[in-house]
């Protein structure tokens, strides 16, 4: 109790440099903006190309991949479960932690006390993994989705009609990691 009283918050104790105080909230409401970047466009997007008698032909953006539209795709598919948990630990998750944050870094300790936010920011740590399932799921896609289809057309010369597709990460792809 004795610390609450002679204490201030992080953004205006002494104890922490005066750079860092003010960076903080920077970086924090940087991440948000990232995050609402990552979120409202597209994570990936399937390419293809196909060599057909000798010409190369490229398709991009065949079909692309969003959180917004996996979840949905999957809830529509049946799969519920798994749909609230990506929009929940993908969707929602990321913005708490970011906004908790940014709210214990102002907060004195009149309003959260220390041993609380000591906890809480402890809780945020161990509970930071879980935002990462986007993450891993499309970098578990991106190793698995690579198909070649090799199909022969009968042509008077000869040549197979050879297929490529691979799934793309798009530019917001690394702000994405950055952010965990």
């Amino acid at each position: 109790i004795k610390l609450n009283q002679i204490s201030q918050s992080l953004f205006t104790s002494h104890c922490i440099q005066f750079n860092v105080r003010l960076a903080n909230p920077v970086i924090i409401v940087g991440n948000i903006c990232l995050f609402l970047s990552g979120h409202l466009s597209p994570a990936a997007s399937v390419n293809g190309r196909m060599t057909l008698a000798g010409d190369t032909f490229k398709v991009t953006d065949m079909f692309q991949f969003s959180i917004a539209r996996g979840a949905i795709n999957v809830w529509r598919a049946g799969g519920k479960e798994l749909a609230i948990l990506i929009v929940l630990f993908s969707g929602v998750w990321p913005y708490t932690k970011q906004l908790i944050s940014l709210f214990l870094w102002f907060a004195p300790p009149s309003r959260v006390s220390c041993q609380t936010r000591l906890k809480t920011f402890l809780w945020l740590d161990f509970l930071a993994k879980w935002s990462m399932v986007d993450i891993f799921t499309l970098l578990i896609s991106l190793v698995a989705f690579r198909v070649s289809v090799t199909r022969y057309v009968k042509c008077s010369w000869n040549e197979p009609a050879i297929s490529h597709y691979s799934l793309a990460p798009s530019w917001n792809f690394c702000p994405r990691i950055s952010t965990r």
